[in-house]
């Protein structure tokens, strides 16, 4: 008999800093501390997503193509989403040369074929590759818990690339949507 799953989540990104200098009779400081916190409820409606994926990646000086429509959960069910509400690509790798960039659009001046649209381009952008790199320790992440990004048989792949990187880069791969 299958069971009911559901997903409760939660994004807390903090930015903390103390930017000082000292003055000849005292010192100035300007402190930032800024939080956001979204909160998801189960379902696919705006603020909600039903359904997540997590995986990490070993990838060798090649093209990985994630393709979101045939992932499967840690239960072994394919996920079958239609909307990507979250998106976090980390590079776990602390070697400055071992780097890797998520394709957002080719030479052919169009997306991705079958590219989730993370970007929107306006005008055209002849023979030109964007790309967004991930440094050592970095990540990129993408977070739309209002319409979110279409998942479908046309909109469905991201692409992480470690072509020109030095060595083998580890990501860790996380995304959060609703059927």
């Amino acid at each position: 008999m299958p069971f009911t799953k559901s997903l409760t989540t939660r994004l807390t990104l903090r930015l903390m800093g103390s930017y000082a200098a000292d003055l000849d009779l005292s010192d100035a400081t300007d402190a930032l501390d800024k939080t956001i916190t979204q909160v998801l409820a189960n379902g696919n409606a705006d603020n909600q997503a039903n359904r997540l994926y997590h995986d990490q990646q070993v990838i060798n000086n090649t093209d990985y193509t994630w393709d979101l429509v045939t992932v499967t959960d840690a239960f072994g069910d394919v996920l079958g989403w239609n909307t990507l509400v979250g998106l976090l690509i980390v590079n776990t790798n602390t070697v400055a040369t071992e780097y890797c960039e998520i394709i957002l659009h080719d030479e052919a001046d169009v997306l991705i074929a079958n590219a989730v649209e993370l970007i929107s381009i306006a005008g055209t952008l002849t023979d030109e590759v964007v790309r967004h790199k991930i440094n050592p320790l970095g990540f990129f992440m993408a977070w739309a818990p209002v319409d979110g990004y279409v998942i479908d048989g046309t909109h469905k792949e991201v692409v992480v690339s470690t072509t020109g990187s030095a060595d083998s880069v580890t990501v860790d791969l996380i995304a959060i949507g609703s059927v």
